[in-house]
């Protein structure tokens, strides 16, 4: 009787821990994408040269740094939260949703790799490009070294992590719940919705404007994950 009522509770908690995650993900996103956007015109100011990108990043740097490890803390929050939908929907154990947590997981890794960039590399590269003891020279070889790990690792963490991952992840998620029906069925349509636009968000890279569609998409993501939350709260309150 006492182990029934320990595994009774245990299945009351884990869907409420899985909601206070998603909320956590949502305010970690957004702190990073408050202070980052007023600091360098985030994301937007990602497409700038170095010229402008690293004398705002000198500038700004204790905001720059706190921004991005608010970003990179909510990318990691990705990993536990794609293990816990992962035992939150256990009820429809199969080969859909061990691919869809594995996406997560790999979103997770790529976008904090891609991250990592900005705490530690661009920091250094910033303050010897404004060096004035720095040469013309210097200057464009930092250049070069910008647009390379630019070119690197936002494939990785951006590319990868943000868009192509996160849409596997949060599409085969959305299907897991429109069957499991433990939330209400809009909210695995929405999840669709997320994943197809971030798929398509994906034909940037090969010069294809896509217009406000990532903004779109990273819109729709965190209201997915607030609603996803609200759900999950309630539906075991209920229970």
């Amino acid at each position: 009787m006492h182990t029934n009522h320990k595994e009774r509770a245990s299945a009351v908690s884990l869907p409420k821990l899985t909601a206070l995650f998603l909320v956590l993900e949502v305010i970690l996103f957004m702190t990073a994408f408050r202070v980052l956007s007023n600091a360098v015109n985030w994301p937007a100011g990602l497409d700038e040269p170095a010229a402008v990108v690293l004398p705002l990043v000198a500038q700004r740097q204790s905001a720059v740094i706190a921004g991005y490890y608010s970003y990179m803390l909510s990318a990691i929050l990705v990993i536990p939260l794609s293990l816990l939908l992962h035992r939150v929907l256990a009820s429809e154990n199969g080969p859909l949703l061990a691919i869809a947590t594995t996406f997560g997981v790999l979103s997770g890794v790529m976008k904090s790799l891609g991250i990592l960039r900005w705490l530690f590399l661009m920091p250094f590269l910033a303050n010897t490009y404004v060096n004035p003891g720095t040469s013309p020279a210097t200057r464009e070889t930092i250049a070069l070294v910008y647009d390379a790990f630019n070119l690197y690792a936002g494939k990785i963490g951006e590319h990868l992590g943000t868009q192509m991952f996160t849409a596997l992840w949060v599409g085969l998620i959305a299907i897991t719940l429109l069957r499991s029906g433990l939330v209400a069925r809009w909210i695995g349509w929405v999840g669709m919705v997320v994943a197809i636009g971030w798929l398509v968000s994906l034909v940037k890279d090969f010069g294809v404007y896509v217009g406000p569609v990532v903004f779109i998409s990273m819109t729709l993501l965190n209201f997915w994950y607030l609603t996803l939350a609200v759900a999950l709260f309630q539906s075991r309150t209920r229970s």
